[in-house]
């Protein structure tokens, strides 16, 4: 009796020092600082878009008008105009005061999950989505999509890239590999040597060297067609982030098993031991481009900031939900 008294108090103890732990944070998809002001910073999550005006110190949600939405993509509009636009699991939606409410603009892409956002350059109101649908194009800011098929057909579309800004050069990451966009409506495969391979995200030099994440590893081209693989400890590891630090000559990736940093060009790569990033599925990085020693990581166990250029990490989660919110 004594015995199973004992064992009936350990489990009480115990189930009262577990549900005393905070649950884990919710599972950050994007990390996008605001252009003008570096400190400011904003998350799409699950459940919904969130923002820092200290550089990921504390967080507030910013949903007014889309609440249960997932936010999985965010892009500014032109400079000054305060747009920001999300995308999310229910389509798109666009803000005219930098998060703060927010309205649907979804006809022609009602119910489809869009993963990727880019306007182009001196074209006002010319949009591109990526969606698990295929690729979409508003011409008009948003009021209307509708579906390109050429080249790109309904393959889902992950992330886009702009060689120079500016320039024609665009670049769609799809679940076959990159493609190009050869005018407005029309896309072509440039893959040789990773055709077939899922490009989940791009990041660009200043010389113009284009690096992708697949579901087989990181890559890299110098001419935006043929890929070559980037060192051996990323072969078949799912790399969902890139973000480069020329400053400091480094290049992260954000794999499905951790963090790994590499010091020379992507030759050879380092898993962030010893840090909180070590071991856990990152979706997104981000380097402050004002700021290289400021580099931000979202991961599925919430938001990290490194202020040392990525050598020690830290949670930096208050304010944010946690997965039972």
């Amino acid at each position: 009796m004594k015995r199973a008294t004992k064992l009936l108090l350990s489990i009480v103890f115990a189930v009262a020092f577990f549900s005393c732990e905070r649950p884990p944070t919710d599972q950050v998809n994007v990390v996008v600082p605001d252009p003008e002001k570096p400190e400011v910073v904003y998350l799409g999550l699950s459940r919904g878009v969130y923002k820092s005006t200290n550089s990921g110190k504390r967080w507030e949600a910013v949903n007014r008008g889309m609440e249960y939405a997932r936010a999985m993509s965010l892009a500014f509009g032109p400079k000054g105009s305060n747009l920001l636009y999300a995308g999310t699991n229910k389509g798109v939606y666009k803000s005219a005061n930098r998060g703060e409410s927010w309205q649907p603009i979804n006809q022609g892409i009602e119910y489809i999950t869009v993963l990727a956002l880019t306007l182009e350059p001196g074209q006002s109101g010319v949009i591109y989505a990526g969606t698990n649908k295929g690729l979409y194009k508003s011409t008009d800011d948003g009021k209307s999509w509708h579906s390109i098929q050429s080249g790109v057909e309904r393959r889902r579309v992950n992330s886009f890239i702009r060689v120079r800004q500016g320039s024609d050069a665009l670049y769609a990451g799809s679940q076959v590999g990159p493609f190009k966009r050869t005018d407005g409506e029309n896309w072509q495969g440039a893959a040789h040597g990773i055709e077939g391979y899922a490009a989940f995200v791009f990041a660009v030099d200043s010389k113009g060297t284009l690096y992708t994440g697949t579901d087989r590893g990181g890559f890299k081209s110098t001419d935006g067609e043929n890929w070559e693989m980037l060192g051996k400890e990323l072969e078949n590891i799912q790399v969902m982030a890139l973000a480069l630090n020329p400053k400091q000559g480094k290049i992260y990736a954000g794999t499905d098993h951790g963090l790994q940093i590499s010091t020379d060009g992507g030759k050879t790569w380092k898993v962030a031991t010893g840090t909180p990033l070590e071991s856990i599925p990152i979706l997104s990085l981000v380097v402050d481009p004002r700021n290289p020693e400021m580099v931000y990581a979202g991961t599925d166990r919430g938001f990290f900031r490194s202020t040392d250029g990525g050598v020690k990490w830290k949670e930096s989660n208050k304010g944010l939900p946690t997965i039972l919110d």
